[in-house]
């Protein structure tokens, strides 16, 4: 009797080590799908910026041609404040970087003993992906919010030239 109920112990124990290990390498599978989001978001966004310098670039060209003199102060200004929000945005931040193979393999060498498992090993790499991610998604969000600033200002500077041009 003390053998089966030993058994079975042992049963439910393998069961729920199958089920952790399951669950914990979906859930790196899911950081890492997020992850590759993140850098295509990134990616995204810093090719709005090039494109939001062009823009910028042009109408600092082609509009002070186009207003009166008197006004030209106004519009380079508006046009200015764009072009220093898009160069913030396309500015390359530093962030957090996955730790290096040769420190991970010193970790595991010293504390050999918490790394038996493929567990184990899966909640290394949710760590190491969990703070990368984060500091990505920081970065992408201050790009998000100086290519909008700069958005605003270009299009308040192409607003009032335009109406400007008609006076």
């Amino acid at each position: 009797m003390i053998n089966s109920e030993e058994s079975q112990d042992q049963k439910s124990q393998q069961e729920q080590q199958q089920l952790a290990e399951f669950m914990l390498s979906n859930i790196v599978e899911m950081g890492k799908f997020s992850y590759r989001l993140q850098e295509k978001r990134e990616k995204i966004l810093m090719n709005q910026a090039g494109l939001m310098l062009i823009a910028v670039s042009i109408s600092l060209a082609v509009l002070p041609l186009l207003v009166p003199v008197i006004y030209i102060p106004y519009v380079f200004t508006g046009l200015a404040v764009s072009l220093v929000f898009t160069v913030m945005a396309g500015w390359r931040f530093k962030y957090s970087q996955m730790t290096d193979a040769g420190v991970i393999f010193d970790e595991v060498n010293k504390n050999y003993e918490c790394y038996e498992t493929k567990c184990q090993f899966d909640m290394q790499w949710k760590m190491q992906l969990d703070i990368i991610h984060k500091s990505k998604a920081k970065i992408t969000d201050k790009r998000i919010r100086f290519l909008l600033a700069s958005m605003v200002s270009f299009i308040c500077s192409v607003v009032l030239s335009a109406i400007l041009m008609w006076f």
